[in-house]
């Protein structure tokens, strides 16, 4: 194993959560602190959206190379560092990629199968200063490869992990959405040799909704990380084994309650009824300016922008039916995946007037 990649340091007695502390902290039953009054409200009010089209202006749309013996199909994550994107394929052509801007294909890491080197449904793309990362839910393995795309290592994780990311600090953490088997329902594992610690447990009414998000963790360019838990209106920032609730998803009475989740959507065949949940396919990206939600709800699919500077938000509606959602988001730029498999860039600016 790459000693590099999970570094040994001592694992935590009691994991909770800094820089969220204040007068209104409270433990609830996963024993984490949660500095309720701390973690920012966002608010998204669907009767209000404003078209995207109308406020926002195309920069650029990426064509993604067809010349080439590997095509991407559908990017589930993408991160951008410089002048390259790197991108993850989950479904039609599972593998991991690299472009240019101008949609140059740099390398394609594809290779199907159940041996050391083999990726076949890549979620959870994490790219530092020397590797690239990502956990493939097929085979519950971390495969890292260098920055040329080259395979370097893989370790085998437990096999009901459902979704996994190496942090900073070269930890790994672990979603196991929410199973009905154990309560943990996010933890940590300092290094390979250390028992995992959990973080977070199963909400007692998602018990058994073992549903994956389209993306769990979110790599930030600060090396920290969001965590979007299944089936729950936050979002956390997690460092170092630390887990802080950084945002709460306000949908305005369109999420439904707890009371309302336990007896319309759970219970034994509750895979059908999830498919009438209101909220659908959400997903969040953030920057030190912006904190983006994607969503979709009815036959729409919407976009809350939340100006972290002036903390204010808006909600812009795809009407024009042209995006998958938001996939990256920088300081001046919004990268949104096409239903036509192109990659557009929207300049993004204030919002607050």
């Amino acid at each position: 194993m790459n000693k590099s990649l999970i570094k040994q340091i001592p694992i935590c007695l009691l994991v909770f959560i800094t820089g969220c502390v204040n007068k209104n902290t409270k433990s609830d039953d996963s024993g984490i602190y949660l500095g309720e009054g701390d973690a920012v409200v966002v608010n998204i009010d669907i009767t209000k959206p404003q078209k995207l089209k109308d406020k926002f202006d195309s920069i650029s749309t990426v064509n993604f190379d067809e010349s080439v013996l590997n095509i991407i199909g559908i990017p589930r994550n993408i991160i951008v560092r410089g002048d390259t994107i790197y991108a993850l394929d989950s479904q039609k052509s599972p593998g991991l990629y690299a472009y240019l801007e101008d949609g140059r294909q740099l390398f394609a890491y594809c290779s199907m199968g159940s041996g050391p080197k083999d990726i076949n449904c890549p979620y959870n793309l994490n790219v530092t200063d020397t590797n690239i990362s990502v956990f493939d839910t097929a085979n519950k393995r971390i495969i890292v490869f260098d920055k040329l795309g080259n395979y370097k290592d893989h370790f085998d994780l437990p096999s009901n992990t459902q979704n996994a990311m190496v942090d900073s600090s070269g930890g790994i953490w672990l979603d196991y959405s929410n199973q009905s088997s154990d309560n943990a329902k996010l933890s940590w594992l300092p290094n390979l040799t250390s028992k995992s610690t959990t973080v977070i447990n199963v909400p007692e009414y998602l018990k058994g909704m073992t549903i994956v998000n389209m993306q769990n963790f979110v790599k930030l360019s600060n090396g920290k990380i969001l965590y979007m838990p299944s089936i729950e209106p936050k979002v956390f920032e997690l460092d170092n084994g630390k887990a802080c609730l950084k945002y709460r998803l306000d949908f305005n009475g369109l999420w439904p309650t707890e009371d309302e989740i336990k007896k319309e959507y759970s219970g034994k065949a509750w895979a059908p009824k999830f498919r009438k949940f209101p909220i659908s396919n959400l997903i969040v990206q953030e920057c030190d300016k912006w904190f983006v939600v994607g969503f979709g709800f009815e036959d729409n699919r919407y976009i809350c922008i939340y100006d972290r500077t002036y903390r204010c938000s808006k909600l812009f509606v795809d009407d024009s039916d042209t995006y998958y959602g938001p996939k990256y988001v920088t300081n001046d730029e919004l990268y949104l995946l096409r239903k036509d498999d192109r990659l557009e860039i929207l300049e993004l600016h204030n919002i607050c007037n």
